[in-house]
């Protein structure tokens, strides 16, 4: 009696055990196949966004770089890089293009909104903080502005330089336009020039808004 209920029990347990691994295998499978699923998806819609992206690219920027454009022909840079945020919302430097085309069209409210957007991503690249001393003066916000020049200063020209160069949005523009690390390394000098200039004349008891009024520096919204 007690052998039967012995053998009985361990058959039991062997089914069971059987059982439980055929359900755990199952499992195993289909998981990793649901979990490639999911991967084949998502590396669809990468492929799907980065064919998106490319065919929205300007085939010139020679636009952005003119003194006076029509709008129609700046709104396919605001199309790219709008579109360049709805797959990666961090970058910095489209929101700091997106300041500038609308810096451009007039819209000095929008070109604020996205230059700050883009120097709260990324606080240490020269030229996010020099377009939003523009925009500031230009919105006669002279008390942010003398805060953001004097933080400006203290970015190493050395940081932005490998910003640029780290960058696809800005490689795009920079093999465009030929410009070479001479030219960069140049027109950044320049743009520390322009704000100690304006920390001189604030010294000497000249206020920002004579600086603005009178032209005494010139501030106007930069891409590199």
């Amino acid at each position: 009696m007690m052998k039967k209920f012995l053998g009985r029990s361990l058959f039991f347990l062997v089914f069971v055990g059987i059982v439980y691994g055929m359900v755990f295998t199952a499992f195993h499978i289909n998981h990793r196949i649901v979990k490639k699923q999911n991967f084949s998806q998502k590396e669809s819609l990468s492929r799907a966004h980065i064919r998106r992206l490319n065919s929205l690219m300007p085939k010139t920027y020679d636009f952005l770089f003119q003194d006076e454009v029509s709008k129609a022909r700046l709104k396919m840079y605001k199309a790219y890089y709008e579109a360049v945020l709805n797959v990666f919302p961090n970058n910095d430097q489209a929101y700091a293009m997106l300041g500038f085309y609308f810096y451009q069209i007039g819209d000095l409210t929008q070109a604020r909104i996205n230059y700050e957007k883009a120097h709260a991503l990324v606080p240490n690249f020269f030229w996010n903080s020099y377009n939003l001393v523009s925009v500031y003066l230009d919105l006669n916000e002279y008390t942010k502005a003398a805060a953001m020049l004097q933080s400006s200063l203290k970015i190493e020209p050395g940081e932005s330089i490998q910003k640029i160069m780290s960058s696809r949005i800005y490689q795009q523009i920079i093999v465009d336009q030929k410009l070479s690390s001479q030219d960069l390394t140049q027109h950044l000098k320049m743009g520390y020039a322009d704000l100690i200039k304006s920390v001189q004349l604030a010294q000497k008891g000249v206020s920002f808004q004579q600086i603005k009024q009178n032209g005494l520096v010139k501030l106007t919204p930069q891409i590199l």
